[in-house]
């Protein structure tokens, strides 16, 4: 009997009449048949182009041997997340727990995945074609700080030794090697195209040249300069970059220009299961609490840039069109599973729906690395807002007796909202609970400017008129902040301007997030230098971890729970302004 889902061993492959496979994708997350996963997309895209497809999830060393050698490749894209952030946390310590994983338990995720995978697939086939993908690997694609390591690791494909790399439009990067070789033609044949990355023995010619990588690692500034030099190649008309790494060169071609509307038609229209493959006996967290009822709106991330989404799927919006969006909302109604309710349409970037391009010729060209506010700049003047689209859009998939409300469960996305009143109005009437969550990352512009972060003005700016907006709508909605603690700049000084800024507001910390660098992150090139990458000026950075976690609890201040513990730690470091701003606070909840 053919099997719905992308085949996970050779047994469901056979039903599907295939004697062997083209491509074996490899993840270290529990398979689920959704288009929020690059892997599945890929996967489906492949399968609808004629080539025969298996995928390897949370495998052992054993498990990379069951489809045996692929007739093409082997591609490697090792999760959703980085494969470190998910086995330890901020403070280097082991997680219990996977939500990618069944029943949320920790499994056959290895530490740096891509290079332990890689070295496991050549232990059963060694002249098999191995290609890099992902996050992990599109965040390691030069060289990079390495925090569990504390210290700069060269590109991923030397350390991994894979044959490719691949990066921004990886559905479409994996159909061309697809059909380059089964063509008969050598992965070399790829090496002048868009969002592939290789090793030459030769020095590129006509490129733009980085500081070598051991140049880097002699000299902090330098690194800082290449990673300035690589952030503003990040575009559709550049040369390509290459980087010297002892006697060979790690080349990395330009950014793919923008999916077309039919090539996104195309990707999101494939036969997603929409479900974890039927192997799973227990529920999957990251399923039951994100995608069960959620639908991906866009591919690419113009406005996060401390997150690594926008080097894993590229700065440009690749958004859907509404049509198959609104479809997607008419089959999730039909689940058993719908509760009347939409919490995750667009993943966290739900406002960025509205985002609209006066002329995109103008992108191909554009040096920045982020359309939105920075420390030095403000927003693109090539980006217009869509509102009444948007709402549209909202009241379209609601217009049902089966959906109650449609709501965003995740942090408001504030740079969009406020420059969008229509958009601020039908947000606190329609799309939040009693609570809505703002990723605030920090109050003191001192922090904000070392994180190339726009000033607080704009962020408090915002939330005074959300409070007030929801006064006059007469909805009592609360707004808790999301905080980073130990980010690059913070200190025991600038975090008085933030605890003042919420206790004078009266605000309600919702989560509290101790930092980690992530790869080739403006934040972990700050954390490494201790340089701001602009203005080269130091910058304060608090690595002791001791320190880092009392922070944190600095800024837990509102728990009650814990405030004993805080004030003794506070004492003992006689941080005594501290202390009288964290008892005033006790004071004034009696």
């Amino acid at each position: 009997m053919k099997t719905d889902f992308i085949p996970i061993n050779m047994d469901e492959a056979k039903r599907n009449g295939w004697k062997y496979i083209d491509v074996v994708i490899v993840t270290c997350d529990a398979y689920i048949d959704h288009p929020w996963y690059e892997a599945v997309r890929s996967a489906r895209v492949l399968i609808s182009s004629g080539f025969k497809v298996g995928i390897v999830s949370d495998p052992t060393k054993e498990d990379l041997a069951k489809f045996g050698k692929p007739r093409l490749f082997f591609l490697v894209i090792t999760g959703k997340e980085d494969s470190m952030v998910m086995n330890y946390s901020a403070y280097k310590k082991y997680r219990s727990s996977d939500p990618y994983q069944s029943g949320g338990k920790r499994s056959n995720r290895p530490d740096r995945a891509a290079i332990t995978l890689t070295s496991n697939i050549r232990s059963h086939f060694k002249d098999a074609v191995v290609v890099l993908g992902g996050n992990e690997a599109s965040t390691r694609r030069v060289t990079h700080y390495d925090y569990w390591s504390n210290k700069l690791r060269k590109p991923i494909l030397f350390d991994s030794k894979a044959d490719l790399l691949i990066f921004d439009k990886i559905e479409l990067n994996c159909l061309r090697l697809a059909k380059h070789m089964r063509g008969s033609l050598g992965i070399e044949t790829l090496y002048n195209q868009p969002g592939i990355a290789y090793i030459s023995k030769e020095e590129p010619l006509n490129m733009v040249k980085l500081p070598s990588h051991e140049d880097c690692e002699k000299d902090k500034v330098c690194y800082v300069d290449m990673y300035r030099i690589f952030l503003s190649e990040l575009n559709f008309s550049s040369k390509g970059i290459y980087q010297k790494v002892m006697n060979r060169y790690m080349v990395i071609n330009r950014l793919h220009k923008p999916y077309t509307e039919d090539q996104m038609i195309d990707i999101f229209s494939q036969s997603y299961k929409n479900r974890p493959h039927f192997i799973y006996k227990e529920p999957i967290p990251i399923f039951e609490k994100l995608l069960a009822t959620g639908i991906v709106t866009q591919i690419g991330d113009p406005v996060n840039l401390n997150f690594n989404s926008f080097l894993t799927e590229g700065k440009d919006i690749n958004k859907r069109p509404f049509g198959g969006i609104i479809k997607d909302s008419h089959r999730i109604k039909k689940l058993r599973s719908f509760k009347a309710t939409f919490k995750n349409i667009g993943y966290g970037k739900m406002e960025q729906m509205a985002i609209e391009l006066k002329n995109r010729i103008k992108c191909e060209d554009c040096k920045r690395y982020t359309c939105f506010e920075t420390a030095g700049k403000s927003m693109c003047s090539n980006i217009v807002f869509n509102e009444q689209k948007y709402i549209d859009l909202l009241k379209t998939i609601s217009e049902s007796k089966s959906v109650r409300q449609i709501l965003d469960s995740t942090t408001i996305d504030y740079r969009v909202m406020d420059k969008c009143d229509d958009i601020i109005k039908d947000y606190i009437k329609l799309r939040t609970g009693m609570k809505a969550l703002i990723n605030s990352n920090s109050f003191s512009d001192k922090v904000r400017r070392a994180n190339d972060l726009e000033e607080s003005k704009q962020l408090k700016g915002f939330i005074t008129k959300y409070i007030k907006k929801s006064g006059e709508y007469g909805k009592n909605r609360s707004l808790e902040v999301v905080l980073n603690s130990s980010l690059p700049g913070e200190t025991f000084e600038t975090v008085k301007e933030t605890l003042k800024y919420v206790m004078d507001n009266e605000l309600i910390i919702g989560e509290v997030r101790p930092f980690i660098p992530l790869p080739l992150t403006v934040q972990s090139v700050v954390y490494y230098s201790e340089k701001n990458i602009f203005s080269f000026e130091d910058v304060d950075v608090i690595k002791d971890t001791e320190e880092k976690k009392l922070l944190e609890k600095i800024l837990n201040f509102q728990k009650k729970g814990k405030r004993k513990d805080l004030k003794y730690h506070l004492k003992r470091k006689k941080l005594n302004n501290i202390l009288n701003m964290v008892e005033k606070y006790e004071a004034s909840e009696l």
